[in-house]
């Protein structure tokens, strides 16, 4: 490493071991390949992760087999990522994910209900925004006990122009803030800027300068 930018990738393998044999995955059984996402190995599980990808829905039926047995869940997860992929909505499986003990979890489960609970998704969302529940997810989230989570919620809302969606967003002031939560905060009402000038225009006596906005 000559300097803080160049450096060489170096491949470190245990001394003496024999190398590791890579198979051709898109010749493998659509079962074996759902049971290598519980490997200890993540090459091998983001490889068959991709390769189910791309048989679509062709691998609900195995998914559905192998979601009735108990895993732990870091292997939920790899099959929530699934049934995104796949456009299989899961919300039990979903809502599961959000209640992890695992911060890195909970937050990579709120991307998904973000994904899921977009109003441009065609035909429809597969999670209706403005059913009571699903803000009451929102307003967990937005609540969490880790900045990570809260990030990922704060994130989400933005897909959403409604002054519902822009008070739980600024909620998370509510907690500590960092350099991260408050870049995601100030993008977040900046998407959310047309409901909220709205909201705020009868209390201010009529129409905002220059339109309200001041990017």
């Amino acid at each position: 490493r000559r300097d803080r930018w160049h450096g060489r990738i170096w491949r470190v393998a245990w001394k003496d071991a024999p190398p590791k044999v890579r198979q051709d995955l898109t010749q493998v059984d659509t079962n074996e390949l759902v049971e290598l996402l519980e490997s200890d190995d993540r090459y091998e599980r983001d490889q068959a992760r991709r390769v189910l990808t791309e048989r679509g829905t062709a691998i609900r039926t195995a998914l559905r087999d192998w979601m009735q047995q108990p895993k732990d869940d870091q292997t939920k997860l790899q099959v929530l990522w699934l049934c995104q992929a796949t456009e299989t909505p899961v919300t039990g499986l979903l809502d599961d994910l959000l209640q992890s003990e695992d911060h890195r979890i909970r937050a990579a489960a709120t991307r998904v209900l973000g994904c899921w609970a977009d109003p441009h998704k065609l035909p429809q969302p597969y999670v209706d925004f403005h059913n009571l529940s699903t803000q009451q997810r929102f307003k967990s989230l937005v609540q969490d006990a880790h900045p990570r989570v809260r990030l990922e919620a704060v994130r989400a809302l933005a897909r959403h122009p409604s002054l519902i969606a822009a008070e739980l967003a600024l909620s998370v002031l509510d907690h500590p803030m960092d350099r991260f939560l408050e870049h995601a905060l100030f993008l977040t009402v900046n998407d959310l800027a047309d409901p909220l000038i709205e909201a705020l225009q009868p209390a201010l006596g009529g129409a905002l300068p220059d339109g309200g906005r001041d990017r």
